[in-house]
Formats: C-alpha cells, structure tokens, sequence
C-alpha cells in the first residue's frame, strides 16, 4: 500500500499536473477513478478540487478501507469509494454519469481481451464530451543493472505467455492505447509521454529503487510458483540488483505514457 502511494506522487509529479490538459475542473463535475488503489490520486483531487465530485473504485478490501478511513479523517465530502471488480463488465454505474475517467498502470492486471472491452465501457460511463485518459508503463525501468534488466525480461516473458502482453520485448500497451481510443469512436485522441530519472544522484532515486524493491519482492513468489523461475535465480538476480543499484556510475530513468480522448458529442453506447 505504501509502494502504491509513493508511485502515485511520483507519477503525478513528472506528468506536472492532476487532471488531462484538455479538462476543465467546471462546479459539479464528475471523476471516476479506475482501479485506486489506495486513493492518493482521487484524494488528490477532491483535496484540490473541492468542487468536484470524485469516486474511486478498487477491487481490494484492504485498499478501500484504507482509502475510506483517510477520506474521513481528512473530510473529503466530495470524494468516496467503492469496491468494484474492474473485470466484471459492465460495472455498475448508469449511462453517462462521469465527465472524465482516469486509469493509471492496469496492465498490471488486465489481460489483453480486456483492453478494448474496458474501454467501451468506459465510453458508456462518460459523458459526451467527457474525458477519458489512461496512463501505462511497458517496461519497469530501463537502468544500466544487467540483473535487473534480465529481471524484467523474466517478469515480461510471463506476462506474455499468460495473455497480459502484446509483445514479448515489452507489455505493448502504450503503443497501442491511441488506436485502441479511435477505433472506440474517442475523438482528439493525444499522448504524452513522461520520465522519472532515478538514477543514483538523482533525488527520485531512493524511493524509485523502494517501489520497485518492494514490488518485485511481491511478484517474486508468484513467478516462482508458476514456474517461470527458479526461486535460486531469482534470489541471485535480485540481491545482484541491489548491489547494481548502489554502484556510483547507476543510471535508470522510469517512462510512461498517457494517452487521452474525449467522447463524441452524440456518441451512444449500451451496457455491455
């Protein structure tokens, strides 16, 4: 929970703003969240934004009391949350409710044939003329640690051969997302890309290095179970990595791309 949070700061702090360029932060509108977490972006915005009306769901118990509980201690009546199985299409909101949906990182968990479903869905949800933005990462890093790199590659070789990747060098998710929106009728369809540079003299480089040491720490037993690795190689690649990462010449940087549109005015879509 706490890796997730920092992710979000930093995420939020290299993309230089909370909300898509082309969103106007108008009294009364709507924000549904995908996927929260443990909602330091919707609480974000409902904190800057108090008169926006903000909703995060999440599928996890434990995220959303966490995100629950902080909401009440920081008295955000404008925000809530609510948990929802992201997967389980259509979700459970009426037609036209939101007027910008933001994702961020889903190609932890989605598998491909979930891609364009979601965003249908998505499109059912918004508002014409409202805004959808989803924001992805195809590899963790890109860093001059060979243990880590080799790490990455392991990690994307199962993805592939268990349907969450296009593409085996990476996930092929940010490649596609454009395409994915016009093909779904979306309508001033753009993309940005972002860098985090964590390298060893770089002041992100403590709390990029714990993100990631915590989120392969996760993944580890996972991989090993499903025999994609040994449990022996992992524990060598890694304490090698850790080693890498403190070495004086380590550089890295952590890329990732957000791709918006917007909802045709007149557009209709039904529940799926």
């Amino acid at each position: 929970m706490a890796r997730l949070i920092d992710q979000d700061r930093i995420a939020t702090k290299a993309m230089g703003s909370l909300l898509p360029p082309d969103f106007e932060p108008e009294d009364g509108k709507v924000i549904l969240d995908l996927a929260c977490g443990p909602g330091g972006w919707a609480q974000e915005v409902a904190f800057q934004y108090p008169s926006l009306q903000v909703i995060g769901i999440d599928f996890s118990h434990k995220m959303i009391s966490y995100a629950q509980s902080l909401t009440a201690i920081q008295h955000l009546e404008n925000l809530a949350f609510q948990r929802i199985d992201l997967r389980s299409l259509p979700l459970e909101f009426p037609d036209n409710t939101f007027d910008c949906i933001n994702a961020r990182f889903l190609g932890s968990f989605l598998f491909k044939k979930d891609w364009p479903r979601l965003i249908q869905e998505c499109l059912r949800l918004l508002r014409p003329g409202g805004t959808l933005r989803f924001t992805e990462s195809d590899r963790s890093a890109r860093t001059t640690s060979p243990a880590f790199e080799e790490l990455q590659n392991i990690l994307l070789q199962h993805c592939y051969h268990t349907n969450r990747s296009f593409d085996q060098a990476d996930m092929g998710v940010t490649i596609r997302l454009p395409q994915f929106l016009r093909h779904a009728a979306c309508e001033q369809v753009q993309m940005q890309a972002h860098a985090v540079d964590w390298s060893i003299d770089a002041s992100a480089w403590s709390v990029v290095r714990q993100n990631f040491e915590t989120g392969y720490t996760l993944m580890r037993p996972h991989l090993v179970s499903s025999g994609t690795v040994t449990d022996e190689k992992w524990q060598m690649l890694w304490e090698q990595a850790r080693r890498e990462f403190y070495a004086p010449n380590f550089s890295a940087f952590w890329q990732f791309v957000s791709v918006w549109g917007q909802k045709a005015i007149g557009s209709t879509f039904s529940a799926l």
